[in-house]
């Protein structure tokens, strides 16, 4: 049975990123900003206090923007190294939904992280080493993965420690299929 639900692009994969990090953010600094300018000014908020207020506002989105771009330039390496193209794949194997973990692709959306990767592009995995984030206040780790590329690179993962267990383990299943 085939899905009637779009498939999967690296535009949905950003946009799924971005928008809930950036209406939280922007929703704080906006508010923050407000309540500050409002308590420090004698006469209250004018209209020209909110140029200033939605300045920053647009900064912190464009910020929370910024962060996913990282891994859709992993995703771009990994489309001309195996000569594939992400959009047409997803298309050709119907996947609509995220988090995925199929045989060929391991695909989570964390925050204003993106994890995709495809199983023929990691070769092994290095190092681990433990690290904190403090926005979010969880252990994440950091990883080395060795690429069949023959390169090293790093992939920091700024959420659950859990997730990188799930990629390691998705990526160990598909070895041992062969």
């Amino acid at each position: 049975m085939v899905s009637r639900k779009r498939p999967i692009t690296k535009s949905t994969l950003y946009l799924k990123a971005t928008i809930k990090v950036a209406i939280v953010v922007a929703a704080i600094v906006f508010a923050f900003l407000s309540i500050v300018m409002f308590t420090t000014s004698p006469e209250g908020i004018i209209v020209s206090d909110f140029i200033p207020i939605v300045g920053m506002t647009l900064v912190g989105v464009a910020i929370c923007a910024l962060q996913p771009l990282r891994a859709l330039w992993c995703l771009r390496q990994q489309e001309r190294f195996l000569g594939f193209s992400f959009n047409e794949e997803m298309k050709q194997y119907h996947i609509n939904q995220l988090p995925h973990n199929s045989g060929n692709w391991f695909i989570v959306v964390e925050g204003y992280k993106i994890i995709a990767f495809r199983k023929d592009f990691i070769d092994r995995f290095g190092d681990y080493r433990e690290i904190h984030e403090l926005f979010y206040g969880v252990t994440a780790k950091e990883v080395i993965l060795v690429c069949t590329d023959g390169k090293n690179r790093v992939l920091q993962v700024s959420a659950k420690s859990q997730l990188i267990s799930d990629l390691r383990g998705w990526h160990e299943k598909q070895k041992r299929r062969g």
